[in-house]
């Protein structure tokens, strides 16, 4: 049976479209009709530049016709999400608030790279408030629904880009992730996230979002397949002298993910000795890590040792994040316009009012955390998990959707407790959230992480994992 565009990877419809087996105008309608089918009812994108696109796509098809390779996406129509700057000119709400309604001042290296590979920049799409949350909600525009029941959430913070993709609006989008906000949307979508190591993309946002005071923040993209992550990371990967963390490395990732993975020595933990995991979930993610055995590779499960409670690490989390957003809602934001929830605002009054000695407990707690990770990467080259510790939460009627506040009897964090993905950005290493399929009709993702600067490691073995257990069939069961 012949499968439907949509349902395509952005490389596998690049190529078509370079074939002139399908004009880049012929796809983004395909897409376009698309989101006004299903929009409505996932809002998913918040903003779309619908003739903008169409004057793209037509120049693009011109280009081809005259011979011209315009690169591995050709015509594939992208997502951008409505958080930092992505899309100069166009614009940006600060995720969903209606008093920070401004234009975006310049492009994002998403952007950039997308467009030199081929694609269309075709709308924006949903985020809560300054991406403070690992679901997404926000006050503007409500909440970003599961491509797989209206009732749940799609996660966060980039939950409209993972819905998009998901739900087949498009075949990529961007993504941010200063704690998970690629993994968790990801995971809870049916798509893959990568987030790259520190320092191997440039961030060269114009705020000190991603100063030392800062979670490490990485833009990336969310995609439907691995090889798509592996081109877009390709084309970002590069040395920019205006980040000071930024390498460079020069490794072809494309050629890495082909080899093999019998070397790999894997450690598995279902919570990292942290983490309140539902157990049908430790139970799902673990017999599906062990596929990658059949490929070779060796997985024991380790366990971990942390100095902290979960609680105390996601308060210095919660709280460092706010540094710099604290710094714009005092500069630009009016309190009597009550378009901010209260749990970001909470933890913007504590981070404006930070001294040296909450700074260093900030970098204490990432020593500790380098420590604990260290520890078991002198043995094992890939560590596994569960990406969340729950299946997608029910959005809130109220335009404020958070996470679980207990888990198995245990009491969570809602703001990102549930979401065993934030402990890698303090430390910056690489990441991704891969499809484990539907369970009781909804995603769920395997967490992959690597050393810095390892990112083929986690790309190498996302490639395999998804050769084994492809999840592009579970597409067909969206709402």
């Amino acid at each position: 049976m012949k499968l439907k565009l949509e349902l395509l990877s952005a490389s596998e419809l690049g190529v078509m479209v370079s074939k002139k087996e399908i004009t880049a105008c012929e796809l983004l309608d395909l897409f376009l009709a698309r989101i006004k089918e299903k929009n409505p009812s996932l809002n998913a994108f918040v903003y779309l530049k619908e003739e903008e696109a169409k004057k793209k796509a037509k120049e693009m098809d011109e280009r081809i016709s005259k011979g011209e390779y315009v690169g591995p996406f050709a015509g594939v129509p992208f997502g951008l999400k409505d958080f930092l700057d992505s899309k100069k000119g166009w614009p940006n709400s600060r995720g969903g608030v209606k008093s920070l309604i401004s234009m975006d001042n310049e492009d994002s290296p998403f952007t950039i790279a997308m467009e030199k590979l081929g694609g269309i920049a075709l709308g924006k799409c949903n985020a809560p408030s300054y991406g403070f949350r690992g679901t997404c909600d926000n006050l503007l525009y409500g909440p970003t629904r599961n491509p797989f029941d209206l009732e749940r959430n799609s996660g966060g913070s980039s939950g409209g880009s993972a819905c998009a993709v998901g739900a087949s609006l498009v075949p990529i989008a961007e993504g941010g992730d200063a704690g998970g906000s690629i993994r968790i949307p990801a995971s809870w979508c049916n798509c893959f996230g990568f987030k790259a190591s520190v320092g191997t993309i440039a961030n060269i946002h114009p705020s000190d979002s991603y100063s030392t005071t800062h979670p490490y923040c990485m833009g990336g993209g969310i995609t439907k397949s691995v090889l798509d992550s592996v081109i877009l990371l390709q084309e970002m990967a590069y040395y920019d002298p205006r980040d000071k963390d930024s390498v460079l490395l020069n490794k072809n990732y494309l050629e890495e993910i082909q080899k093999d993975i019998s070397s790999l020595r894997i450690a598995y933990t279902d919570d990292f000795d942290l983490f309140p995991v539902q157990e049908e979930i430790k139970t799902i993610t673990y017999s599906k890590a062990l596929s990658l055995e059949k490929r070779g590779a060796k997985i024991e499960r380790v366990h971990f040792s942390f100095k902290r409670s979960l609680k105390e690490y996601a308060a210095i989390w919660s709280k460092n994040i706010s540094v710099d957003s604290s710094k714009e809602i005092q500069q630009r934001w009016n309190p009597n316009n009550k378009d901010l929830p209260e749990e970001f605002l909470y933890w913007n009054h504590l981070a404006s009012m930070m001294k040296e000695e909450d700074f260093q407990e900030y970098e204490d707690a990432k020593k500790e955390i380098e420590e604990a990770f260290s520890s078991i990467f002198k043995d094992y080259d890939l560590i596994l998990s569960p990406v969340t510790a729950c299946f997608p939460v029910i959005n809130d009627k109220n335009r404020n959707t958070l996470g679980p506040t207990s888990i198995e009897g245990k009491e969570c964090d809602p703001l990102i407790g549930f979401a065993l993905t934030f402990l890698v950005n303090f430390v910056g290493y690489p990441a991704c959230s891969i499809p484990l399929g539907l369970h009781h009709h909804l995603p769920l993702g395997l967490h992959m992480i690597a050393p810095r600067y390892q990112d083929e490691v986690v790309l190498r073995a996302a490639k395999h994992f998804e050769d084994l257990n492809p999840w592009r069939q579970y597409y067909l069961k969206t709402i």
